[in-house]
Protein backbone atom coordinates (compact mmCIF):
# COMPACT_ATOMS: atom_id res chain seq x y z
CA UNK A 1 0.00 0.00 0.00
CA UNK A 2 1.16 3.47 -0.71
CA UNK A 3 1.04 6.15 1.92
CA UNK A 4 1.54 9.76 1.76
CA UNK A 5 1.02 10.60 -1.67
CA UNK A 6 -0.25 13.89 -3.01
CA UNK A 7 -2.04 14.96 -6.32
CA UNK A 8 -2.64 18.58 -6.63
CA UNK A 9 -6.26 19.25 -8.82
CA UNK A 10 -6.73 22.04 -11.20
CA UNK A 11 -7.84 24.35 -8.42
CA UNK A 12 -4.51 23.95 -7.00
CA UNK A 13 -5.75 21.89 -3.93
CA UNK A 14 -3.34 19.29 -2.57
CA UNK A 15 -5.03 15.86 -2.03
CA UNK A 16 -3.23 13.30 -0.01
CA UNK A 17 -3.99 9.37 -0.98
CA UNK A 18 -2.74 7.22 2.46
CA UNK A 19 -2.85 3.82 3.15
CA UNK A 20 -6.41 2.19 2.85
CA UNK A 21 -7.71 5.00 1.92
CA UNK A 22 -6.44 4.37 -1.47
CA UNK A 23 -8.30 1.14 -1.92
CA UNK A 24 -11.96 1.19 -3.40
CA UNK A 25 -14.22 -1.87 -4.44
CA UNK A 26 -13.03 -4.80 -6.05
CA UNK A 27 -14.04 -4.75 -9.46
CA UNK A 28 -13.03 -3.94 -13.32
CA UNK A 29 -14.11 -0.58 -13.73
CA UNK A 30 -10.88 1.26 -12.41
CA UNK A 31 -8.57 -1.85 -12.34
CA UNK A 32 -6.58 -0.29 -14.77
CA UNK A 33 -3.04 -2.60 -14.05
CA UNK A 34 -5.64 -5.80 -13.24
CA UNK A 35 -4.43 -6.67 -10.11
CA UNK A 36 -8.08 -7.22 -8.75
CA UNK A 37 -8.67 -3.92 -6.90
CA UNK A 38 -8.80 -0.37 -7.54
CA UNK A 39 -5.92 1.66 -5.97
CA UNK A 40 -3.95 4.33 -6.41
CA UNK A 41 -1.79 2.66 -8.61
CA UNK A 42 -4.25 2.42 -11.28
CA UNK A 43 -4.79 6.49 -10.85
CA UNK A 44 -0.85 6.31 -11.71
CA UNK A 45 -0.73 4.21 -14.68
CA UNK A 46 -3.62 5.89 -16.37
CA UNK A 47 -2.17 9.24 -16.02
CA UNK A 48 0.92 7.44 -17.01
CA UNK A 49 -0.63 6.14 -20.59
CA UNK A 50 -1.88 9.58 -21.43
CA UNK A 51 1.59 11.38 -20.87
CA UNK A 52 2.11 8.85 -23.21
CA UNK A 53 4.38 6.37 -21.46
CA UNK A 54 5.22 2.57 -21.91
CA UNK A 55 2.14 1.03 -19.48
CA UNK A 56 2.05 -2.50 -19.70
CA UNK A 57 -0.34 -4.45 -19.26
CA UNK A 58 -2.41 -1.93 -19.42
CA UNK A 59 -6.85 -2.18 -19.46
CA UNK A 60 -8.55 0.00 -22.01
CA UNK A 61 -11.95 -0.93 -21.01
CA UNK A 62 -11.29 -0.76 -17.05
CA UNK A 63 -9.75 2.61 -17.62
CA UNK A 64 -12.81 4.04 -19.37
CA UNK A 65 -13.92 5.02 -16.08
CA UNK A 66 -16.83 7.14 -16.64
CA UNK A 67 -17.82 5.03 -19.87
CA UNK A 68 -17.82 7.62 -22.67
CA UNK A 69 -16.19 4.97 -24.81
CA UNK A 70 -12.80 7.23 -24.68
CA UNK A 71 -9.87 7.25 -22.18
CA UNK A 72 -8.90 10.36 -21.02
CA UNK A 73 -8.40 13.03 -18.24
CA UNK A 74 -12.16 13.17 -17.43
CA UNK A 75 -11.51 9.45 -16.04
CA UNK A 76 -8.12 10.26 -14.04
CA UNK A 77 -10.67 12.72 -12.25
CA UNK A 78 -13.50 10.08 -11.84
CA UNK A 79 -10.98 7.50 -10.83
CA UNK A 80 -9.50 9.73 -8.06
CA UNK A 81 -13.06 11.36 -6.69
CA UNK A 82 -14.11 7.80 -5.94
CA UNK A 83 -10.93 6.73 -4.21
CA UNK A 84 -11.33 9.77 -2.22
CA UNK A 85 -14.79 9.54 -1.70
CA UNK A 86 -15.59 6.07 -1.64
CA UNK A 87 -17.70 6.59 -4.65
CA UNK A 88 -19.51 3.81 -6.71
CA UNK A 89 -17.65 3.65 -10.22
CA UNK A 90 -20.13 3.65 -13.05
CA UNK A 91 -19.71 0.34 -15.10
CA UNK A 92 -20.44 -0.73 -18.54
CA UNK A 93 -23.46 -2.39 -17.60
CA UNK A 94 -25.09 0.07 -15.35
CA UNK A 95 -27.75 2.61 -16.10
CA UNK A 96 -28.51 5.66 -14.62
CA UNK A 97 -31.85 7.47 -13.50
CA UNK A 98 -32.61 10.94 -11.66
CA UNK A 99 -35.37 11.81 -9.81
CA UNK A 100 -35.76 15.56 -8.05
CA UNK A 101 -32.04 15.77 -8.64
CA UNK A 102 -30.72 12.26 -6.81
CA UNK A 103 -29.18 9.74 -9.08
CA UNK A 104 -29.14 6.19 -8.74
CA UNK A 105 -28.09 3.26 -10.93
CA UNK A 106 -29.39 0.13 -12.32
CA UNK A 107 -26.85 -3.05 -13.29
CA UNK A 108 -28.35 -4.98 -16.37
CA UNK A 109 -28.20 -8.66 -15.40
CA UNK A 110 -28.45 -11.33 -18.21
CA UNK A 111 -30.75 -14.02 -17.85
CA UNK A 112 -30.20 -17.37 -17.35
CA UNK A 113 -30.81 -20.96 -15.50
CA UNK A 114 -29.54 -21.24 -11.45
CA UNK A 115 -29.99 -23.67 -9.23
CA UNK A 116 -31.95 -21.54 -6.19
CA UNK A 117 -32.24 -22.68 -2.74
CA UNK A 118 -30.34 -23.98 -0.37
CA UNK A 119 -27.12 -24.87 -2.48
CA UNK A 120 -23.82 -26.40 -1.40
CA UNK A 121 -21.87 -23.16 -1.52
CA UNK A 122 -24.17 -22.15 1.60
CA UNK A 123 -23.38 -25.37 3.76
CA UNK A 124 -25.20 -24.57 6.59
CA UNK A 125 -26.21 -21.00 6.55
CA UNK A 126 -29.81 -22.03 5.10
CA UNK A 127 -33.54 -22.12 6.31
CA UNK A 128 -35.77 -25.20 5.71
CA UNK A 129 -37.99 -22.73 3.54
CA UNK A 130 -34.83 -22.49 0.95
CA UNK A 131 -35.47 -26.03 0.34
CA UNK A 132 -34.89 -28.15 -1.99
CA UNK A 133 -32.94 -26.65 -4.40
CA UNK A 134 -34.84 -26.05 -7.79
CA UNK A 135 -34.08 -24.80 -11.31
CA UNK A 136 -34.89 -21.73 -11.91
CA UNK A 137 -34.93 -20.06 -16.02
CA UNK A 138 -35.12 -16.06 -15.70
CA UNK A 139 -35.04 -13.12 -18.43
CA UNK A 140 -32.83 -10.30 -18.87
CA UNK A 141 -33.71 -7.19 -16.04
CA UNK A 142 -31.54 -4.45 -14.66
CA UNK A 143 -31.73 -4.66 -10.48
CA UNK A 144 -30.57 -1.65 -7.80
CA UNK A 145 -26.86 -1.62 -7.46
CA UNK A 146 -27.33 -0.97 -4.02
CA UNK A 147 -30.49 -0.62 -1.19
CA UNK A 148 -32.84 2.27 -1.76
CA UNK A 149 -31.19 4.93 -0.22
CA UNK A 150 -32.46 7.43 2.55
CA UNK A 151 -32.30 10.57 -0.01
CA UNK A 152 -33.90 8.83 -2.87
CA UNK A 153 -36.98 7.70 -0.41
CA UNK A 154 -36.57 11.84 0.38
CA UNK A 155 -36.79 12.92 -3.40
CA UNK A 156 -39.42 10.62 -4.10
CA UNK A 157 -41.84 10.37 -1.34
CA UNK A 158 -40.79 13.85 0.51
CA UNK A 159 -39.92 12.31 4.12
CA UNK A 160 -37.00 10.46 6.12
CA UNK A 161 -39.50 7.01 7.97
CA UNK A 162 -35.63 5.85 8.68
CA UNK A 163 -34.85 5.70 12.61
CA UNK A 164 -30.89 5.02 11.98
CA UNK A 165 -30.28 8.70 10.36
CA UNK A 166 -27.27 11.19 10.36
CA UNK A 167 -26.55 10.11 6.63
CA UNK A 168 -28.53 10.14 3.54
CA UNK A 169 -26.91 7.43 2.11
CA UNK A 170 -27.64 5.01 4.44
CA UNK A 171 -30.27 2.07 3.14
CA UNK A 172 -34.16 3.48 4.28
CA UNK A 173 -35.68 0.90 6.81
CA UNK A 174 -38.68 1.31 9.21
CA UNK A 175 -40.66 0.88 5.86
CA UNK A 176 -43.44 -1.82 5.03
CA UNK A 177 -44.06 -3.54 1.61
CA UNK A 178 -47.62 -1.13 1.05
CA UNK A 179 -44.90 1.76 1.75
CA UNK A 180 -42.54 -0.06 -0.78
CA UNK A 181 -45.30 -0.08 -3.53
CA UNK A 182 -46.51 3.47 -2.48
CA UNK A 183 -42.89 4.46 -3.25
CA UNK A 184 -42.49 2.14 -6.48
CA UNK A 185 -45.78 4.37 -8.01
CA UNK A 186 -44.72 7.80 -7.07
CA UNK A 187 -41.08 7.10 -8.70
CA UNK A 188 -42.87 5.79 -11.99
CA UNK A 189 -45.26 9.03 -12.06
CA UNK A 190 -42.05 10.93 -11.65
CA UNK A 191 -39.69 9.38 -14.12
CA UNK A 192 -41.98 8.27 -16.59
CA UNK A 193 -40.50 4.74 -16.84
CA UNK A 194 -41.72 0.94 -14.85
CA UNK A 195 -39.61 -0.37 -11.78
CA UNK A 196 -41.23 -3.19 -9.67
CA UNK A 197 -39.87 -5.02 -7.03
CA UNK A 198 -37.69 -7.90 -8.02
CA UNK A 199 -39.28 -11.29 -7.42
CA UNK A 200 -37.17 -13.14 -4.88
CA UNK A 201 -35.61 -15.81 -7.96
CA UNK A 202 -33.97 -12.27 -9.62
CA UNK A 203 -33.14 -11.22 -6.21
CA UNK A 204 -31.62 -14.38 -5.25
CA UNK A 205 -29.92 -14.90 -9.06
CA UNK A 206 -28.81 -11.18 -8.48
CA UNK A 207 -26.92 -11.65 -5.17
CA UNK A 208 -25.21 -14.62 -6.47
CA UNK A 209 -23.52 -12.96 -9.19
CA UNK A 210 -25.55 -13.99 -12.30
CA UNK A 211 -24.17 -15.66 -14.87
CA UNK A 212 -21.00 -14.18 -13.97
CA UNK A 213 -21.18 -16.18 -10.06
CA UNK A 214 -18.22 -17.51 -8.53
CA UNK A 215 -19.82 -19.66 -6.66
CA UNK A 216 -19.60 -17.60 -2.92
CA UNK A 217 -20.53 -18.77 0.10
CA UNK A 218 -21.97 -14.83 0.67
CA UNK A 219 -23.07 -12.83 -2.26
CA UNK A 220 -19.10 -11.73 -3.76
CA UNK A 221 -16.93 -13.22 -1.03
CA UNK A 222 -16.94 -16.18 1.46
CA UNK A 223 -15.78 -13.93 3.65
CA UNK A 224 -19.13 -12.31 4.98
CA UNK A 225 -17.25 -9.02 6.56
CA UNK A 226 -16.07 -7.89 3.19
CA UNK A 227 -19.12 -7.73 1.54
CA UNK A 228 -21.72 -7.06 4.63
CA UNK A 229 -22.97 -4.98 7.27
CA UNK A 230 -24.22 -7.52 10.17
CA UNK A 231 -24.64 -7.31 14.02
CA UNK A 232 -20.99 -8.51 14.67
CA UNK A 233 -19.58 -5.47 12.94
CA UNK A 234 -21.88 -2.88 11.94
CA UNK A 235 -22.23 -1.45 16.06
CA UNK A 236 -26.14 -2.40 15.64
CA UNK A 237 -26.88 0.56 13.17
CA UNK A 238 -27.39 0.98 9.17
CA UNK A 239 -24.42 2.48 6.97
CA UNK A 240 -24.30 4.45 3.72
CA UNK A 241 -24.41 2.04 0.74
CA UNK A 242 -21.43 0.68 -0.96
CA UNK A 243 -18.97 0.85 1.64
CA UNK A 244 -18.34 -2.27 1.18
CA UNK A 245 -17.12 -4.98 -1.86
CA UNK A 246 -19.58 -5.85 -4.50
CA UNK A 247 -20.56 -8.88 -6.13
CA UNK A 248 -19.51 -9.85 -9.33
CA UNK A 249 -21.98 -8.13 -11.01
CA UNK A 250 -21.08 -4.96 -9.58
CA UNK A 251 -24.49 -4.91 -7.07
CA UNK A 252 -23.58 -3.86 -3.07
Amino acid sequence: LISNILFTTTEGIEIPFADEECIVKKGLIGDVNEDGQVTIGDVTKLIDYLLGSEVPPFNRHNADVNGDGAVSIGDVTELIDALLGGAVLPGKDTEEFTVNGVSFSMVKVQGGTFMMGATPEQGNEVRDNEKPVHQVTLSDYIIGQTEVTQELWLAVMGENPSHHTGDLKRPVEQVSWEDCQRFITQLNQLTGKTFRLPTEAEWEYAARGGNKSEGYMFAGSNVMDLVAWYNANSGNTTHPVATKAPNELGLY
